[in-house]
């Protein structure tokens, strides 16, 4: 479920970048040219995605050992489901500058990702 932030609008089809909000407990999806916050929400669904890590704000969070936004999945949002074998994709920035399938191999794009609180699945 998506709910709008501040009344901005968003809708299935659109690009969005993607990050876990740590303050709220939800991903907060992002337009890609203005970086302003559209929405937040959980069990949804990105097609077409690629994984992008800032290492300028990786290396801060290791320095520093504070989470900050540097770590984003752009996409394009679709309402529709998937049914297949499913396996988890995670992110830690101290152990890699990748996102991890399956926790081992690391993956620059996925053609299709479901958000939940559980994580990201591919």
């Amino acid at each position: 479920m998506i709910k709008l932030f501040k009344n901005r609008s968003i809708s299935y089809g659109q690009k969005v970048l993607v990050y876990k909000n740590l303050h709220n407990g939800l991903y907060s999806l992002m337009c890609p040219k203005s970086r302003v916050v559209l929405a937040h929400g959980m069990d949804f669904n990105l097609v077409d995605c690629y994984f992008r890590v800032n290492e300028a704000g990786r290396q801060k969070v290791i320095k520093e050992k504070r989470n900050n936004i540097h770590a984003f999945v752009l996409g394009i949002l679709t309402d529709g489901l998937r049914e297949r074998e499913k396996v988890q994709v995670s992110y830690n920035p101290y152990k890699s500058n990748k996102f991890k399938l399956g926790g081992k191999l690391p993956i620059d794009f996925c053609d299709y990702l479901t958000f939940t609180e559980n994580g990201l699945w591919n």
